[in-house]
């Protein structure tokens, strides 16, 4: 998910804020890969990896550590 949770007992959560968050970071560790992803590329509240397809929305971002960079 890409919220966090502000309240101990309710489970309430909070989406993150572009003046909070930059980018993603996912490590899949099975496949020792990193998916950098910029925060005005996530849609909705969560970030859904198809690992099986190369032409998944978020691909362009496997171990693209340039985007660090600018």
């Amino acid at each position: 998910m890409v919220q966090r949770k502000v309240s101990g007992n309710n489970s309430i959560f909070k989406k993150y804020t572009a003046e909070e968050v930059d980018y993603f970071a996912l490590y899949i560790w099975y496949i020792d890969t990193f998916f950098i992803i910029p925060f005005d590329a996530i849609e909705g509240n969560s970030i859904n990896l198809n690992l099986a397809n190369d032409n998944n929305k978020y691909t362009q971002y496997k171990n693209n550590w340039k985007q660090l960079l600018r």
